[in-house]
């Protein structure tokens, strides 16, 4: 999502922001030089050895 400067913006398919919740990638966000773009993509967790654990994301 862009605000009215321009600015992207992480969010949910639903518009709601995520950008309290996962602030480092928001910040890889408002540095992209794109415009009228959509990025899809899952944020992952992983464990200690590298292992992506679903339940990880849980607690946010």
């Amino acid at each position: 999502m862009f605000d009215a400067a321009g600015k992207a913006h992480l969010c949910s398919r639903d518009g709601l922001s995520l950008e309290a919740k996962f602030p480092a990638i928001a910040n890889a966000v408002s540095k992209l030089k794109l415009r009228a773009t959509i990025l899809d993509g899952e944020v992952v967790a992983v464990d200690e050895i590298g292992i992506p654990r679903f339940q990880l994301l849980q607690r946010f």
